[in-house]
């Protein structure tokens, strides 16, 4: 078991793993500094736009609990985790097909339905933005629950977040900087002939890319019974929990000759046979692979079928009223910070092409102010990755200092100097200044999207210590999916609240300066809270 837990937690094994992590962030950074625009420019108000962008977050801040307990839960051969990352990364691909080709869709909707092509464009814009804004996002949620699975010690889990970490701030530094280049002035883009139609395209080739490599070298064991409970807990629960398998309730004759083998026996004879073909195993798993797509379908519409019961979503529900106190401090200082850190980062592209360069996307006599807003995103995107360079040289050293200065004081250091930043930002109106200022929001992007879930294993890994106003710490062999979909939870909320009340407050003050002004009251808020949060 040494050697396995060392090949998990090694520095190639991590890098590979998180590929797809780096893919999720590199589309997410780069579409949605694409879609506040394209939205705008589609005929979208401020208000309707906070709308569209608010409501993929929503249905997932629903939806992503009760994903997390179905994959605790989950007897896929593929493992507990791969089925959702699977099925919600072709979503993904589905909606970075839809965006750039909005028009054609819009045109073939229209031609078979009476309808406007103008409003099916607008239907299908806003549908393909909800469906990327989801997908994205809730995948993290099973992924997360992958990196911390194996995880038994401080420097596991600190060392795998910290990768897991480090890897979305490289893909946001490579989402930002292909946002960054006009592509009309290159081969490629001319090619393609529209600067949105080979951003998307680049982002289709490399999250397929991401995915491929590391579904391929993921390590996701298939769920045994003994994985979830002990004896004890099954003998205590077999009679209040109809969701258990029947197989895994207590039996006398457990041991009988007459019993069906399990999956687990079946697995090891097929791997200990001497007389397997290591070409056919080949050709079987590329087929495998080219299948995948239509199989995860129909197993997640069979395990939503059989898990989505009531049961499951009385059990999600009960686990987010039975939030000890230390998670629901946690989980409250994740909701203020994630909302100061998505709100900067989803308008600051906006806020510059307006407030700065004095811009419009609307655009007036002879596109005068269409370029300028324009001129004003693409300098956005280079402040957003500056952002995303510190998030990442930050995080490479953070599992380093936290070690030397206590998870705390890293996690008031990142909130502390995003809020100093942002608040500066208001006073200033210096081009260079504020993108400079801009990179140093990156300390904070990398302790949130790092340390919630390091200290959230901490708290699973000594329940004694964390959670005493727990009655039955034997609750918590089963809920690590749960709670860790919970704390996305925050971040889904915070998606909600930045997308939609930061809208409405631009819409009432009429300057785009309130987004940032939004950022740091926040971060101000999520300081109070993180000095709440017990780290040891």
């Amino acid at each position: 078991m040494a050697v396995e837990h060392t090949g998990r937690f090694g520095f190639c094994y991590l890098i590979f793993l998180n590929s797809l992590t780096c893919g999720l962030e590199l589309c997410t950074s780069a579409a949605f500094s694409y879609l506040p625009p394209m939205l705008l420019e589609s005929g979208f108000s401020e208000s309707l736009m906070s709308l569209v962008m608010a409501i993929g977050p929503l249905i997932a801040l629903f939806c992503v609990p009760l994903m997390g307990t179905m994959s605790d839960r989950c007897t896929s051969r593929l493992g507990r985790r791969k089925p959702f990352i699977l099925f919600l990364c072709i979503a993904t691909l589905l909606s970075l097909v839809l965006i750039p080709n909005g028009s054609k869709v819009g045109r073939g909707i229209a031609y078979i339905f009476p309808v406007s092509a103008h409003s099916a464009e607008l239907f299908t814009l806003a549908l393909s933005v909800i469906l990327l804004d989801f997908s994205s996002q809730a995948c993290y949620t099973p992924f997360e629950s992958l990196l911390s699975d194996p995880c038994k010690s401080a420097v596991q889990y600190n060392r795998s977040f910290a990768m897991f970490s480090l890897m979305m701030s490289l893909g946001g530094c490579l989402g930002y900087l292909i946002t960054s280049v006009n592509w009309m002035d290159n081969a490629f883009g001319r090619y393609m002939g529209d600067q949105e139609l080979t951003v998307f395209s680049l982002l289709i080739i490399i999250f397929f890319a991401s995915l491929v490599t590391s579904i391929c070298l993921a390590i996701d064991p298939p769920l045994e019974a003994k994985d979830i409970y002990t004896d004890e807990d099954v003998t205590n629960d077999a009679n209040k929990n109809p969701l258990l398998p029947i197989k895994d309730k207590p039996q006398n004759d457990i041991n009988d000759q007459n019993s069906l083998p399990t999956k687990s026996d079946d697995t090891e004879t097929f791997i200990s046979s001497k007389n397997v073909n290591l070409l056919q195993n080949g050709f079987c798993t590329f087929f495998k692979l080219l299948l995948s797509p239509m199989v995860i379908v129909l197993i997640g519409i069979k395990r939503f079928c059989q898990v989505c019961t009531k049961t499951a979503i009385a059990d999600t529900y009960n686990a987010m009223l039975s939030m000890p106190e230390n998670f629901q401090t946690l989980w409250c200082a994740d909701l203020f910070t994630s909302i100061g850190i998505v709100g900067f980062r989803l308008y600051f592209t906006d806020f510059m092409g307006e407030a700065l360069y004095h811009g419009k996307p609307e655009g007036t006599q002879d596109m005068v102010d269409r370029n300028l807003y324009e001129e004003g995103i693409r300098m956005g995107s280079w402040g957003l990755l500056l952002n995303c360079m510190t998030s990442m040289i930050f995080s490479a050293f953070l599992a380093r200092l936290i070690q030397m200065y206590g998870t705390k004081a890293i996690y008031v250091f990142g909130m502390g100097v995003f809020t100093l930043a942002t608040t500066t930002i208001l006073f200033l109106d210096k081009i260079a200044v504020v993108v400079m200022l801009a990179s140093l929001t990156g300390f904070g992007n990398a302790v949130v999207t790092t340390l919630p879930y390091t200290v959230l294993t901490m708290y699973h890994e000594q329940p004694e210590v964390f959670y005493p106003d727990m009655d039955n710490h034997s609750k918590l062999l089963n809920r690590k999916g749960t709670d860790i979909a919970l704390l996305d939870g925050a971040y889904f909320l915070a998606e909600v609240v930045a997308s939609f009340l930061f809208g409405v407050v631009v819409e009432l003050t009429g300057t785009t300066t309130s987004y940032i002004a939004c950022s740091a009251i926040f971060g101000v808020i999520g300081l109070f809270f993180v000095s709440k949060v017990k780290f040891s």
